[in-house]
């Protein structure tokens, strides 16, 4: 009788024991892993949308910039330094430039966005972490590599869009009225202006080249993983 006695408590501690065990797994380990998973996924998805329409649209504009290098533009050789007023923004004079250099800003933004909020969470695999960084140094490489755009100025145009108490990037409007206003502003974009100036000269048919390819590569991944919806 008291063996059948002890055989039931060893039972019931033992049970105890790894219910006990089985919950605090649950709630230090797998709980905290699923909720950085789903949190993640949350800023893949907030982000996606954004971040394959600014590809799109810098890839867009970079092949047609590509496809003209051996006729340089005088549109793409303007100086926002030129500007008497807003309207230089806004006409032929220097619209291309500035429109050029704002895709390149909003693309720098949206992939800051992504480092800083997705990248480092663990949203499903590591595999896919990887994978997706991998893509982003190769169009940070792609832009930067031998080129006069460093990739921490490459980073900076990008922080330089943050608006105050807003997960959006400025407008192209409010960027080039900043341009317009702000000294300061227009000193630390006049690098970019000259990058873009360069180009026009013939100069970075490689980086051109192969900064389109990653930009499509990020795309390509956004959708492949079903992380932004191509708009149709």
């Amino acid at each position: 009788m008291s063996e059948q006695i002890s055989n039931l408590l060893y039972g019931v501690i033992g049970g105890g024991i790894a219910s006990t065990s089985i919950k605090l797994v649950e709630n230090y380990w797998i709980g905290p892993r699923l909720n950085e998973q789903s949190e993640a996924r949350k800023q893949l998805f907030r982000y996606g949308k954004p971040l394959w329409y600014a590809c799109q649209t810098l890839q867009h504009r970079l092949s047609e910039i590509e496809q003209k290098m051996d006729s340089p533009r005088t549109s793409l050789a303007a100086s926002p330094r030129d500007a008497q007023s807003l309207s230089w923004y806004t006409t032929k004079h220097g619209n291309y430039i500035s429109s050029s250099a704002y895709m390149l800003a909003v693309a720098s933004f949206w992939i800051i966005s992504y480092e800083r909020d997705v990248v480092y969470l663990n949203f499903g695999r590591k595999s896919l972490t990887a994978n997706f960084q991998t893509k982003i140094e190769n169009f940070k490489d792609s832009v930067s590599n031998r080129t006069s755009l460093w990739l921490n100025y490459l980073n900076g145009i990008g922080e330089q869009l943050a608006e105050e108490g807003s997960q959006e990037p400025i407008s192209f409007s409010n960027f080039c009225i900043k341009l317009l206003n702000e000294e300061i502003y227009l000193e630390y974009y006049m690098h970019l202006f000259d990058f873009l100036s360069e180009i026009n000269q013939g100069k970075f048919r490689v980086n051109i080249r192969n900064t389109v390819i990653a930009l499509f590569e990020i795309k390509d991944f956004l959708l492949s993983n079903r992380i932004a919806i191509q708009n149709r």
